[in-house]
């Protein structure tokens, strides 16, 4: 029977994992605070993922003025607005957002005085014979906003008790430059806008109320650095101890009496316990 055997049928205790985590403690705090650095290093030089959320509330007119009919169409716009809601990711939104922020980005030197988004697209659309317009071939190269990057959930409905309906929904966009996400989710929230208005023919429905402003437009990132080095330890650890455990395992050699009989199959006579440091020099006097 050889060593390794033995081991793994006697197994390993408790307090030996204990004593073989103090044994190394030296070597697992080593790789534990290597991990730590790694990890803020890292957390220095990546580029984070910003998501900004952009809380839309839109009014919509379900066209009726008696009690009755307008329960009935109300349980309609509350169909009609989660497809709306749907929409706002639709290639038709993201298409037109496209658009919007290429002129946005001075396309054609067409914004001279730096107007804000709101401002722009309102112009836009009130003199598009001012801006050239984009063909199909280049909205297809137009990647600011890809059905992967933008989403739309719907959060909340209110019956006025009239013909109109409020509802919220969010709409968000997520990038690498934080106030570039900001700016693309106000624009696209504008589009959607445009698009739902313009597609379900027969419902009047406007966007109502947005943040005050761009800069207001909440933004989260997707890790913080605290988050990414707190990962880091907890990697290091779980190395740290996966390294002591593979020593462990290598070591090949007699470490007690038991194993040191089953190996050599005759029973030990005496042995010599392990001197420690502070033992050291002592004689049978002291």
């Amino acid at each position: 029977m050889n060593e390794e055997n033995s081991q793994s049928q006697r197994g390993i205790t408790f307090g030996e994992i204990l004593a073989l985590f103090r044994a190394n403690l030296l070597l697992i705090l080593i790789i534990v605070v290597l991990a730590g650095i790694l990890g803020a290093a890292y957390s220095r030089v990546r580029k984070p993922y910003y998501t900004a959320t952009e809380t839309v509330s839109y009014s919509a007119d379900v066209g009726a003025t008696d009690s009755q009919r307008i329960k009935k169409n109300v349980n309609a716009m509350n169909a009609y607005i989660d497809t709306a809601v749907a929409f706002c990711t639709t290639g038709v939104v993201i298409d037109t957002a496209n658009g919007y922020y290429a002129y946005y980005l001075n396309y054609g030197n067409k914004n001279p005085d730096n107007l804000g988004i709101d401002a722009f697209i309102s112009q836009l659309k009130a003199h598009p014979e001012d801006y050239p317009l984009l063909s199909e071939e280049e909205l297809l190269q137009l990647d600011y906003f890809t059905v992967s990057k933008v989403g739309s959930k719907a959060s909340k409905s209110r019956s006025t008790g009239s013909s109109t309906d409020m509802f919220s929904f969010t709409i968000s966009v997520k990038g690498l430059d934080k106030q570039a996400t900001r700016e693309k989710v106000r624009i696209l929230a504008v589009a959607a806008n445009h698009e739902i208005t313009d597609y379900f023919g027969g419902v009047t429905s406007t966007i109502i109320e947005l943040t005050e402003s761009v800069d207001g437009v909440s933004v989260s990132v997707d890790m913080s650095a605290r988050k990414i080095i707190l990962i880091a330890l907890l990697i290091g650890v779980v190395l740290a101890a996966l390294v002591v455990f593979i020593k462990y395992a290598l070591d090949n050699t007699v470490k007690d009496r038991e194993t040191l009989e089953n190996l050599t199959g005759s029973a030990v006579i005496a042995y010599i316990e392990d001197v420690k440091e502070a033992d050291r020099g002592r004689t049978l006097a002291d």
